[in-house]
């Protein structure tokens, strides 16, 4: 017996023939031109209050980033491994 897959998003057989829906597909108009606006400001506007910002742990959390991204980048380590 053959069951038919069942595409979740609009409960309609599958059909790989067919292109994919986009992510967005499924939002109204009106909602994905809020996302247009809303998701890059959102973005500018973190990225320019952590630049702006002076204060000491601000400074720290930069120079941790540092050693984090150098360590995750190398797979180097500052300390001997763990035995689990």
């Amino acid at each position: 017996m053959h069951v038919p897959e069942i595409d979740c998003a609009s409960a309609q057989p599958f059909n790989p023939r067919l292109s994919a829906p986009t992510p967005t597909a499924a939002l109204p108009r009106r909602r994905r031109r809020r996302l247009l606006i809303s998701v890059p400001l959102a973005f500018v506007g973190i990225w320019t209050f952590s630049m702006l910002d002076r204060r000491a742990g601000a400074q720290r959390e930069r120079e941790a980033f540092t050693m984090q991204e150098f360590y995750g980048q190398t797979g180097l380590l500052p300390i001997k491994p763990v035995d689990h």
